[in-house]
């Protein structure tokens, strides 16, 4: 909390300060404060990591070693580490992951598409879409040919 203290203390003068027709859009001080904030980010994590470290000395636990556990429902292929000579799981081979990934990719471009129809839909029942020769159709409306298939 005492980390937290300094950016909250200027980001409330920040907006303390600003003048009445000033917005978060068009307060020229907001971007610079939030490149400080990003630094002070990366700042903030490396301080943490070293203060746990710095704890784990501290209480003589340094040297256990770190314990892994497998993902409940992770499947992977028993193979042999070249380091260890233990029998552990590993990742699947690259084709099969690459079989994965296109077919997630094919069920999002899917998914993407139907919920696109659905907004053109919706926009249309709602009267935010013209025919090409309707009175309200400007822009892209009158000139685009995929407006012309709609009612």
């Amino acid at each position: 909390t005492r980390w937290l203290a300094v950016p909250g203390v200027i980001g409330v003068a920040l907006w303390a300060t600003r003048g009445a027709d000033m917005t978060v859009d068009t307060d020229w001080r907001l971007p610079f404060f939030s490149c400080c904030m990003v630094l002070w980010s990366v700042v903030f994590l490396k301080a943490i990591r070293q203060s746990c470290k710095s704890w784990a000395l501290l209480w003589g636990n340094e040297d256990l070693e770190l314990l892994q556990t497998v993902r409940h429902g992770y499947q992977g292929v028993l193979t042999k580490s070249p380091v260890t000579d233990l029998v552990q799981l590993c990742d699947p081979p690259r084709s099969e992951q690459a079989m994965h990934y296109a077919v997630s990719a094919l069920v999002t471009g899917v998914m993407l598409c139907v919920a696109f129809g659905v907004m053109i839909m919706s926009m249309n029942f709602q009267g935010y879409i013209h025919g090409p020769n309707e009175a309200d159709a400007e822009g892209l409306e009158k000139n685009l040919s995929f407006f012309t298939l709609l009612p």
